[in-house]
């Protein structure tokens, strides 16, 4: 089962990564949390309790986005970690998105 929540221990994701091709795309765990910006909120995938992968929510992204109306969030920063890719977790991720937010 896939579930996500607020990260509250950095250290339960820093061992993540993408594969290695992923890399440039994607970021380290350290790089995607290491963004200081205080509109940012750090999320966690968990599979059966497991953190496999971890998403950032910008709560400013119609900042300096034209296309984007007052009070869009946009979804950043996604990775699900290389041993966990291809098994339909980002999928299952997606899918609970909207009701997680709300």
């Amino acid at each position: 089962m896939i579930t996500l929540s607020a990260l509250t221990d950095r250290g339960e994701v820093l061992h993540l990564a993408p594969a290695p091709e992923q890399m440039e795309f994607a970021g380290s765990a350290e790089s995607i949390l290491s963004d200081p910006r205080p509109h940012l909120d750090f999320h966690v995938i968990r599979e059966a309790g497991k953190a496999v992968g971890l998403f950032k929510i910008d709560r400013a992204y119609e900042d300096g986005r034209s296309f984007a109306g007052p009070g869009t969030w946009g979804l950043r920063g996604v990775m699900i970690d290389q041993h966990h890719q291809g098994r339909g977790i980002g999928r299952a991720a997606f899918a609970a998105l909207p009701g997680y937010l709300r």
